[in-house]
């Protein structure tokens, strides 16, 4: 049997939800400004509209890296980010068996981060930083045409243009190197604290749909579509890396039925992604690490039906089935304590002696292992929900009764399948009374009544694994009001 090593002491770390062992967290404030203006104009043959924004957001976060009540490594990450976006639209005028949308689209986002550190209950002191400024431009088309009063095709397509551009990396270490864009450890230059330029990173991608719907009656339509999706490639240099993480890619297949009379209303559909370059993100020595994972796939079946038994009383459910695997992934990050009777230093498995600035017997390493075949992260096989409402006059008012129970199946947080949430079940009830103005509401409420836990978060890191665990049972009472 192999060797297990602890390095936290007995009452340092907490396994039950409520058992709160991090390091006492550290006061701050966000600050979040944002300017927007909307344009309309009727140009005749179509609308045409502008939506502008500006944003401003200062979003500092404190971290406890190691997940224990030791002051071993805590982290300060001041987030500042500004960001302007423009849309154009212009739409066709309905009454026309053809009618379309187009636009012209341009993001902007500068990210920068600084970075601080505290060893050992010591000041917060710099630990590095990093920026980017990432621009996206598109162009786009949709248009779809009446064949008939039955039979509706839809084409559309999607050209984007993204770059990555004017980006840097700060480390206040110079015992090691980062990561050059051919997998080699590059050694700082310039000293700590001297900002590393990064290559700019540029991607090009078209990304077309095609719909057909049918139409069998005024209540019912069936339809087919066809998608290719796009997520524009990454610097990761957050995670001290030249590496470019390849553009994440997508076709995307469904079939499904809706049926709607307004008594009785049904959802049905089946799918097929195929994904391409995942990108998937691990930790390791407090740094982000992204990397692609080559395939992976993702099927399954999903519903929604709902019922009206009375003008006051009706029940609705929905159920997934979902299928996520990946196919081919042979670098999955996977986490194990280090092996003293490895000696080469070289080898993540290695203990790094605490004179060299590791921690020693008992830390955790971060390695690879192929998860081909595994089940994706964050990703159930079952999730469905059951809910009713029932609405009442009372007092002059109306009073609102309803309920709603979630489940979901198991699933993983990572994708080497080592961090597992079992299913779980949340019922919500709520009883809202409208007063007869219909202007003043008085509600009731219940989150998680039958108190259940559960993780929402694994935060795994090679200095310590933390769990986020969900809110236990909440109840509480709302005061709501219209102003005209």
């Amino acid at each position: 049997m192999p060797l297990v090593y602890f390095y936290a002491p007995s009452g340092t770390y907490a396994t039950k939800p409520g058992d709160v062992l991090l390091n006492t967290p550290v006061s701050f404030r966000t600050n979040s400004d944002a300017l927007q203006a909307t344009l309309k104009a009727d140009l005749g043959f179509a609308d045409f509209t502008s939506y502008t924004q500006y944003r401003k957001d200062l979003s500092p976060y404190y971290g406890d890296l190691d997940a224990t009540a030791i002051p071993m490594f805590n982290i300060y990450v001041g987030v500042n980010d500004e960001t302007w976006s423009q849309e154009f639209l212009v739409n066709s005028k309905p009454g026309s068996r053809l009618q379309w949308t187009a636009g012209l689209n341009y993001f902007q986002i500068r990210d920068t981060w600084d970075i601080g550190a505290s060893f050992g209950g010591s000041p917060y002191g710099p630990f590095g930083g990093s920026s980017t400024t990432t621009k996206s431009y598109a162009a786009f088309l949709d248009a779809t045409y009446e064949v008939n009063d039955k039979l509706f095709l839809t084409l559309g397509g999607r050209y984007s243009h993204d770059t990555v551009g004017d980006a840097y990396f700060i480390t206040n270490f110079t015992t090691t190197g980062y990561t050059g864009p051919n997998g080699e450890v590059v050694p700082w230059t310039g000293g700590a604290g001297v900002p590393i330029p990064v290559q700019t990173l540029k991607n090009d991608s078209f990304t077309p749909r095609a719909v057909i719907r049918f139409k069998p009656s005024e209540e019912s339509s069936v339809y087919a579509s066809y998608t290719k999706g796009y997520k524009a490639g990454i610097l990761n240099v957050g995670g001290y890396s030249q590496q470019p993480v390849k553009p994440e890619k997508i076709d995307a297949f469904e079939v499904g039925y809706k049926y709607d009379d307004r008594v009785f209303s049904a959802d049905l559909a089946g799918f097929y992604y195929n994904y391409k370059n995942l990108q998937v993100s691990s930790y390791q020595n407090g740094t982000a690490q992204i990397r692609n994972a080559a395939s992976s796939e993702i099927y399954g079946l999903e519903a929604q039906l709902r019922y009206k038994v009375s003008s006051a009383f009706s029940v609705q459910a929905g159920a997934s089935w979902t299928h996520a695997r990946y196919k081919s992934f042979s670098n999955a990050p996977y986490y194990s304590y280090c092996d003293p009777a490895v000696t080469d230093l070289r080898n993540p498995m290695a203990c790094i002696p605490i004179s060299l600035g590791g921690t020693g017997p008992g830390a955790l390493t971060q390695t690879s292992t192929d998860a081909s075949g595994f089940k994706m992260q964050r990703a159930p096989e079952f999730t469905g929900n059951i809910g009713a409402s029932y609405g009442l006059d009372l007092g002059g008012g109306k009073l609102a009764l309803s309920g709603n129970l979630y489940y979901t199946s198991s699933f993983y947080f990572d994708p080497s399948e080592q961090f597992r949430q079992k299913g779980y079940e949340v019922l919500a009830l709520r009883a809202e009374w409208t007063d007869p103005s219909d202007r003043y509401t008085v509600a009731v409420f219940g989150d998680n009544v039958t108190n259940r836990r559960y993780r929402t978060q694994v935060l795994f890191n090679t200095l310590g694994t933390g769990a986020v665990w969900n809110s236990p049972v909440t109840y509480g009472i709302e005061l709501g009001a219209k102003f005209r």
